[in-house]
C-alpha cells in the first residue's frame, strides 16, 4: 500500500470514529480471506464496507467480486473510494447516519 493511501485510510478512519460511529482497519495476514475491503464501519446500527484506492488505483478482480458478494449477502453499503470520491463518501455516510 503506499503512503498516500494509507494516508487517506487513517483520513477516513478518524472522521468516522469522529463524526459517525467506529471504523476498523482489516489486518492483512495468511487468516483473512483475499480482497476483503480495507476498512468495516458501524454507523446507526449498519455494517458499512470500504476499500480505499488511490486516484489511480483500481481494485483487483477478487476485491471487486468479494465487495459483490457481501452487497448480496450481507449489505448494501459497499463502497469503493479514492479521494477524488471523497465528498460523495461523507455523502453517503451523512445518510446512513440520518437513517435514509
Amino acid at each position: 500500500m503506499s503512503n498516500r493511501e494509507s494516508a487517506f485510510q487513517s483520513k477516513i478512519i478518524k472522521t468516522i470514529n469522529k463524526d459517525y460511529g467506529i471504523c476498523l482497519k482489516y489486518n492483512q495476514d495468511y487468516k483473512t480471506k483475499s480482497g476483503i475491503p480495507d476498512l468495516f464501519a458501524a454507523i446507526n446500527n449498519k455494517a458499512i464496507f470500504i476499500e480505499v484506492k488511490t486516484d489511480d488505483g483500481n481494485a483487483s478482480d477478487i476485491q471487486d467480486a468479494q465487495m459483490e458478494r457481501i452487497k448480496k449477502r450481507a449489505t448494501k453499503y459497499v463502497y469503493k473510494i479514492a479521494p477524488r470520491d471523497y465528498n460523495y463518501l461523507i455523502s453517503e455516510l451523512d445518510k446512513i447516519k440520518r437513517g435514509e
